[in-house]
């Protein structure tokens, strides 16, 4: 565990409140961090749920609670496998400016182009593009259960939480009844997509290509930093890192050509 991971866990155990904690780490809510360390903190739920939500939600009893901390971890998860999914679409275009068309889109565009470009690229071999196509199936499920959790009307009847929503062309309601444990297999699955994607990308596309999504946001800093509009004064390789470049998974080099004209801004 990290010395920030464990210094939350000592706190949290100390029964510092949550709030306190999340606004030292910086959380937008408590439920996020509750969210990550909660099942480090056994003995907590009870004392400490009610830290979780606004008051105007703590009607519905633990299992409301529970259960809103669950989607919300679902929406979290969601976003992390976007971060994974941009990476690997910039990646398999090949190019540093494809981080241009990935940013801002939403999971089912990246899940689809995604596919289609994997289908096309000729040095991936077939079970590696079977394999990230079943990945990326997967994904387009998990997606549309979250669109569903997200957007459709949550209601409470005597069979306990249901998702109210209409189709089009219909007058009609339908109800689909929905439990605490679909939400966190829901969570599960989301994390584990991301997980299978980052390691499909670093095995198939090797470590120095992980980086490419950076490369951009690299560039502009380093622009920044030594001024705008002037040269680095030399054409030779400089060697990219992938922790200048701010990478995760992989520590392998980039290499670029420097060149003595000034950035075309």
């Amino acid at each position: 565990m990290r010395l920030c991971g464990l210094f939350v866990v000592t706190v949290l155990r100390a029964q510092v409140p949550v709030k306190v904690v999340q606004e030292r780490l910086g959380h937008s809510t408590p439920a996020i961090t509750m969210g990550i360390y909660q099942h480090t903190t056994p003995g907590m739920d009870d004392d400490h749920l009610d830290d979780l939500v606004p008051r105007g939600l703590r009607n519905g009893g633990r299992d409301d609670v529970r259960l809103l901390i669950a989607l919300g971890s679902v929406v979290q998860q969601t976003s992390v496998l976007d971060l994974f999914l941009r990476g690997l679409y910039v990646d398999l275009v090949g190019f540093k400016y494809a981080a241009i068309t990935a940013g801002g889109q939403h999971t089912g565009w990246l899940l689809d182009q995604t596919k289609a470009i994997v289908q096309r690229r000729e040095d991936v071999g077939e079970d590696d593009r079977r394999q990230l196509s079943e990945i990326l199936s997967r994904g387009k499920q998990a997606n549309r259960t979250r669109n569903r959790l997200v957007h459709d009307l949550w209601a409470v009847g005597d069979g306990g939480p249901a998702l109210v929503r209409s189709k089009l062309q219909s007058h009609g309601l339908y109800v689909t009844p929905i439990t605490l444990d679909e939400v966190v297999a829901l969570h599960d699955e989301l994390q584990a997509i991301g997980i299978e994607i980052s390691m499909w990308r670093e095995r198939v596309l090797g470590r120095d290509e992980v980086a490419l999504e950076f490369q951009l946001r690299y560039e502009e800093s380093q622009a920044t930093a030594e001024g705008r509009g002037h040269s680095r004064g030399h054409n030779s390789p400089q060697v990219l890192t992938c922790a200048e470049l701010g990478g995760v998974h992989a520590p392998g080099p980039l290499t670029r050509e420097t060149s003595t004209a000034a950035p075309n801004r």
